[in-house]
């Protein structure tokens, strides 16, 4: 009995063996054709029967991936990293395996696989890795920094199938949907059992909105707008990049919601065009301004026959069709002339002028999986095809462009760091900027279109709650409004970190304050429709305050990076002198006035070795230093001079090296003219009108009397010995008043300058020639007695 029961027990085993077999065998073909559902439930009724292979749970967890089961896709990659017969993951897998859990929620453990597979990739130029890691290690907060600038919605013309893309289309929107057609015909294509897609038109007046919880997490099973249904229902799948022109759909298998009932389902979506909507794949699209020119996503097809490229896939392509008319019909589509069944072209969108289109491709010349490019139209014909450049596109697949009305190119990518799968970005200014949480999620967000005013916009998402595939939301701006920017050191551009930044509103009431962090990075909640003020200030560097103003602002964030001067502290240093001696002069007056104000902001006096110090403070780099330097001693004549320089470090500053700080001694009968290094007083030929150059020699006259207050001087005018006596007297006498009063114009008082003429008496020289002697002198020689003299009467 034993040892039939053993046979018996023997050929079960055997049996289960066979078909554990057949089922593994199927899988693989399933696999191998990308038919990725059937390859899930083939494997995982295989393994109740064979132990799997390395290969065939890297299989396994690829196919959950390509299903976007991500949670199963986890299990399944653990098992396979685990597996002790396997002495180096797939690079592959462990890059997609870090996606999934991050997808999952798990960023710490995600961190950690990037930065696996950054240490592998570096020579193979994949920065992904580096990226992901910094993110989830560093940054994962930031990500969600703008959760209350946004509310988001679940539109409630969602199916229980695909439905994504809108675009802004007559009163409403058109978008791509996998639903049951009216007569409930759903097409399905066969490798897979997914919905054909079809483009859908709605208009959004009688869309009603349902609040979506933004918070992320599994949590909001829970939530009243929801109906639990089946916690392993079993779901089509639709891989983007192989088949259709959406995102990756939520898992094989996973937990169902319905939503609930709502009232006021006036807005039904209608098939959008009998004319362009296919047995294919229809959708996404795109308009031009006039909306008379559609380009929409649909498998590559000619004569109404698969084009399949030669690893067998059908790529999709672009078609281009315009109305009949003024009708709302349209004509035929013609293929966009540089598709390529070899290559798919998809997710067009057109530049607010209608003469550039933008659209995502795996063609030759990108950088990962599926880039962007755009084509310029000229005349009737479109352009090559230009790849955006790495600014835009990644290793990864950047897709899904929208262009809104100033210029602003959003778009999807899972190569650009973000909370998971596909998010959402916008590139302006050459800078690609993340749109943070509730905008993106940690699942697939794509296909966004915005208003003009930035403030609302469509997403399409299969966040969680979503359904079990691609649905619409509404996103609007909440009232709240975020201001945020980076503080810099003005000069050297470099962060500025601890920066305190306090917002008043216009009454200066205080409203709030923070600290920039260590990265320069500021934010604060402001609202629409207000001015604030917003006061910097850092340590040893200066204040500064900036307007605010939120009125008819596009979007929910300003950007303000603030600059801060740095504060500048210079000593000027000087030693005054004896001009003759060469001596240091103790007890000089010095007087450090600004020019503009005229106010004194130095005043001292010289020491024994005849020095002084003054700090200049609170400068800024490339400011300029105005200074007007008085010296001021007894028996001395007091002088003026001037300094300006461009601050450009904290130092000292050598003045005795830059000015002239020696004074001159002086007593009466002195000749200021011979100090101050006078230019010939000229007048022209028997004449006493003050000439330009003359005057240029009298303001300096001027000068130091205005610096020497009690000062009186003669100012005596002498000839030479030609012409006669009376004459060169009478002359001499009108020069030296007409100089004298020269003087007093330029506010010099009267009773200090005494103009006389002393004609040819007091020469200088033995140059005399009256009556019948006769001079031999020089000309050189008759020039020096032809001079004026200013001379000290009075100090």
């Amino acid at each position: 009995m034993k040892k039939y029961l053993f046979i018996l027990f023997g050929l079960t085993f055997l049996g289960n063996s066979v078909f554990g077999q057949t089922k593994f065998r199927v899988a693989e073909k399933h696999y191998d054709k990308m038919r990725y559902a059937s390859a899930i439930e083939s494997y995982e009724e295989a393994f109740k029967f064979v132990s799997p292979t390395s290969e065939a749970l890297l299989e396994l967890a690829d196919s959950y991936y390509k299903v976007g089961d991500m949670k199963n896709a986890e299990r399944v990659y653990r098992s396979y990293i685990s597996d002790s017969a396997l002495v180096n993951p797939d690079l592959h897998a462990s890059f997609q395996f870090a996606q999934t859990l991050a997808q999952n929620g798990k960023y710490e453990e995600a961190a950690d696989w990037f930065e696996k597979y950054h240490k592998v990739k570096t020579l193979e130029k994949d920065n992904r890795g580096e990226d992901f890691h910094k993110a989830y290690r560093h940054n994962i907060h930031d990500f969600y920094k703008d959760s209350t600038l946004f509310d988001v919605f679940r539109l409630d013309v969602n199916s229980p199938q695909a439905d994504f893309s809108p675009v802004f289309y007559g009163k409403g929107i058109v978008f791509t949907s996998g639903r049951k057609m009216e007569n409930g015909v759903r097409r399905v294509h066969a490798w897979n059992n997914a919905a054909y897609l079809d483009m859908y038109y709605v208009d959004t007046n009688g869309v009603n909105e349902r609040n979506y919880n933004t918070h992320i997490g599994e949590e909001h099973a829970a939530h009243k707008s929801y109906n639990y249904l089946n916690s392993n229902a079993k779901l089509h799948s639709d891989e983007t990049y192989r088949t259709s022109n959406d995102s990756k759909t939520l898992g094989y298998h996973a937990h169902v919601f319905k939503g609930a009932p709502t009232a006021n389902h006036s807005a039904d979506p209608k098939p959008f065009s009998s004319t362009l909507n296919s047995r294919a794949h229809d959708g996404p699209c795109t308009f031009n301004k006039e909306q008379n020119m559609i380009v929409f996503t649909r498998n590559n097809r000619k004569g109404g026959v698969s084009r399949r490229s030669r690893d067998k896939v059908n790529k999709l392509a672009l078609y281009i069709a315009t109305k009949k008319d003024s009708s709302e019909s349209w004509n035929k589509p013609e293929p966009f002339q540089f598709n390529n069944k070899e290559y798919s072209f998809a997710h067009p969108a057109f530049s607010p002028d209608g003469k550039t289109l933008y659209f995502a491709s795996d063609m030759p010349g990108g950088f990962g999986g599926m880039d962007l490019f755009k084509s310029k139209l000229d005349g009737k014909k479109w352009g090559r095809p230009v790849n955006l450049g790495t600014e835009v596109n990644t290793e990864g697949n950047d897709v899904f462009p929208f262009v809104d009305q100033n210029n602003v190119l959003y778009f999807s990518s899972n190569g650009h760091p973000g909370l998971g799968g596909l998010d959402l970005f916008k590139f302006e200014n050459n800078v690609v900027t993340h749109l943070n949480y509730p905008i993106s999620s940690k699942k697939d967000d794509f296909g966004v279109v915005i208003w003009s005013d930035g403030r609302k916009g469509y997403l399409s998402s299969n966040r969680d709650l979503g359904g079990f595939d691609d649905d619409l939301y509404f996103f609007k701006a909440s009232k709240s409004m975020l201001l945020k920017g980076k503080t810099f050191d003005a000069y050297t551009k470099k962060i500025l970190k601890n920066t305190r930044m306090v917002l008043r509103d216009e009454k200066g009431n205080l409203l709030g304050e923070t600290i920039s962090d260590s990265l320069g990075e500021y934010s604060m909640p402001i609202e629409h429709e207000k001015v604030y003020k917003l006061k910097s200030s850092a340590k040893r560097y200066h204040d500064t305050t900036e307007t605010i103003k939120t009125a008819g602002t596009r979007g929910q964030i300003i950007d303000k990076d603030v600059y801060l001067w740095n504060k500048i502290d210079v000593a000027l240093l000087g030693v005054v002198t004896d001009r003759e001696t060469n001596k240091a002069l103790d007890n000089v007056h010095v007087r450090f006035e600004d020019p503009k104000t005229r106010l004194d902001f130095f005043d001292v006096r010289t020491g024994e070795n005849g020095s002084f110090r003054n700090a200049v403070t609170e400068k800024r780099i490339n400011d300029t230093i105005d200074i007007d330097i008085h010296l001021e001693k007894d028996k001395y004549l007091s002088k003026t001079v001037k300094f300006i320089a461009i601050v450009s470090d904290s130092g000292e500053i050598q003045l005795s090296q830059k000015l002239d700080l020696a004074m001159d001694k002086v007593k009466v009968g002195t000749d200021i003219g011979k100090i101050l290094h006078l230019n010939p007083i000229y007048f022209d030929l028997s004449k006493f009108d003050i000439r330009p150059d003359a005057a240029l020699e009298l303001d300096k006259v001027v000068t130091i009397m205005q610096e020497n207050p009690t000062l009186v001087i003669e100012l005596g005018s002498h000839t030479d010995c030609r012409s006669s006596k009376k004459f060169n007297q009478d002359l001499s006498e009108k020069r030296a008043k007409a100089s004298a009063a020269y003087i007093v114009s330029k506010g010099i008082e009267s009773n200090r300058i005494v103009g006389k003429g002393y004609g040819e008496s007091k020469l200088i020289n033995n140059c005399a020639c009256e009556d019948a002697k006769k001079s031999s002198c020089l000309e050189e020689e008759h020039q020096l007695n032809r001079r004026t003299e200013f001379l000290i009467v009075k100090m």
